[in-house]
């Protein structure tokens, strides 16, 4: 990604800048995939598929809408997680991972964008992204009430959309960002800020150091240290910030994983120690835990359809 958006910009600066151009970095922002994944199989969550309409119509007066899944836990009364995915991906290369967050014990319920999967069509861009995950949380409070049993996780770009939805929502237990950047511009231009002025050129933002200094909930972050797109630098600094209702203790608050531990493993593993709803936890117990980086010898930053 960071190649190519230095070659966009660049680009941009040959041209003059135009919207092409601007197309041109979304669509190497996103990569927006709308085909299934070739090892995708609906056998393999069995998830019900819903049709969700998105407020407005697109430039040819054609209503939109998002294609969601909903994956109910194996157990009755389980807590439900908003998932948000990331960049070249949509819901059939997340089915593993998403499968691993219901096999934790937890309802998922997780959107495409406008753009990817079956949701419409459509150039997808940092606003509409933020939109449909709006749209997701309406739906989700209306299915489950009680703010106590609601998780946000976003996966890498979907971490910075799920900080958004944190911060401007306090009605969710947690937040769970896996392989979150600081911001698209520091993953751009790491090594290159004295080639381009990305700061001017760039459109699209995605800051996630600004909204989760506006979040007000637990926050699990969860990082590989193998990943090589963003580094795990940033998720410490990500840490640094992110609310505790105790930051003398944040230094003791340090994990590191299992070599071969997936992003879900980790998960159910630790969101108990944040939330108060788990059966094994009081809310007592977890009311100074957060919050915490749990790190794996990994790269989580893969699409999710390795994790199996």
């Amino acid at each position: 990604m960071r190649t190519a958006l230095i070659t966009a910009t660049l680009a941009c600066v040959l041209l003059g800048g135009c919207a092409s151009v601007g197309d041109l970095e979304r669509r190497i922002v996103f990569r927006p995939v709308a085909d299934d994944w070739p090892g995708y199989r609906p056998e393999i969550l069995g998830q019900d598929v819903l049709r969700i309409p998105v407020a407005g119509t697109d430039e040819y007066g054609t209503d939109e809408y998002l294609s969601a899944w909903w994956v109910p836990a194996r157990v009755a009364d389980a807590p439900t997680i908003l998932y948000l995915h990331g960049a070249r991906v949509n819901l059939s290369g997340s089915v593993y991972r998403i499968r691993g967050l219901r096999d934790a014990g937890y309802n998922v319920f997780a959107i495409d964008y406008r753009g990817f999967g079956h949701s419409s069509p459509r150039l997808p861009s940092e606003d509409s992204v933020y939109e449909d995950a709006e749209t997701a949380w309406r739906w989700l409070i209306a299915r489950e009430p009680d703010a106590r049993r609601r998780v946000l996780y976003g996966h890498s770009l979907g971490g910075t959309i799920a900080a958004d939805l944190a911060a401007r929502h306090n009605g969710v237990a947690a937040l769970v960002l896996e392989s979150a950047f600081t911001t698209l511009r520091e993953v751009a231009d790491r090594g290159l800020t004295s080639l381009l002025p990305l700061d001017a050129l760039l459109t699209q933002r995605f800051d996630t150091r600004e909204k989760l200094s506006r979040v007000r909930v637990p926050v699990l972050l969860l990082h590989g240290v193998l990943d090589e797109l963003v580094p795990v630098a940033m998720a410490r600094e990500l840490y640094a910030i992110a609310p505790s209702p105790n930051p003398a203790s944040k230094a003791t608050r340090s994990r590191k994983a299992a070599a071969k531990s997936s992003s879900p493993c980790m998960a159910r593993s630790v969101i108990s120690e944040i939330c108060p709803f788990s059966p094994a936890k009081s809310a007592s117990s977890s009311m100074h835990s957060w919050p915490i980086i749990v790190e794996s010898m990994s790269e989580t930053n893969s699409p999710g359809t390795s994790e199996k």
